[in-house]
């Protein structure tokens, strides 16, 4: 009950994410000095990346309770790296947790320099 405290009641599935899972506190540990907005497009972020996974996996994995914790734990480790190494903003890291998370579960390394390289098309020839 307390998530939904903490968090400012931002939405049912924030709420839905910290009852399923006692990860809500980190979250806002994580995100602190920022507001529910934040958190609610970092909690939207992981549940995007794991259903993308799921979805998008190169093997075929049951989706258990189990491997779907494991995997919203994967998604909070990535983003507390991402978050006190980088400084990344919340919807920064939550556009890039698909990408994350399926290099850290195919075990292919993940390099966020690249994630904030744009590439322009300007001055490219065919």
């Amino acid at each position: 009950m307390a998530c939904a405290n903490e968090a400012g009641g931002v939405g049912r599935r924030l709420r839905r994410f910290c009852y399923r899972d006692r990860m809500s506190g980190e979250l806002v540990d994580l995100m602190k000095g920022e507001g529910t907005t934040a958190i609610a497009a970092l909690a939207r972020g992981i549940e995007r990346a794991v259903q993308d996974s799921f979805e998008n996996g190169s093997v075929m994995i049951f989706r258990t309770g189990h491997e779907e914790r494991r995997r919203v734990h994967l998604c909070v480790q990535i983003a507390r790296e991402l978050r006190n190494e980088l400084k990344w903003s919340a919807q920064r890291i939550a556009d890039a947790l698909p990408r994350a998370l399926r290099a850290k579960l195919d075990g292919l390394p993940f390099d966020p320099e690249a994630e904030g390289k744009r590439s322009s098309w300007a001055g490219l020839e065919a």
